[in-house]
């Protein structure tokens, strides 16, 4: 199975970011080390819904969304092996977190 270059995720991060802070959006991302299989990790919150996303790097990812106020969570997973399967991802991340009216 092809692993996921960590640019092509942090890079997707960064290009949405602007989006998410521009609504209040708190978020961090994280890098870790591929030795403990993890290799990003990212969390976004606002008053409503707070969103876990974890990138290993053998490509799959779980993205955990949990709303407030009655704590309803869904748990998404993913397989990410190219740059446009992070942008794809993330913009889910940012369905989830920003709502449309």
């Amino acid at each position: 199975m092809a692993q996921i270059n960590l640019r092509h995720f942090t890079s997707a991060v960064h290009e949405q970011a602007d989006e998410w802070e521009n609504v209040g959006v708190r978020w961090s991302l994280t890098v870790g080390s591929e030795r403990d299989g993890r290799v990003a990790s990212i969390t976004c919150e606002t008053g409503q819904v707070a969103v876990h996303l974890s990138v290993r790097g053998d490509g799959h990812a779980e993205m955990k969304v949990i709303k407030q106020p009655a704590r309803q969570s869904s748990l998404y997973h993913y397989r990410l092996a190219t740059a446009g399967d992070a942008t794809a991802c993330l913009s889910e991340l940012t369905r989830q977190i920003i709502p449309s009216d």
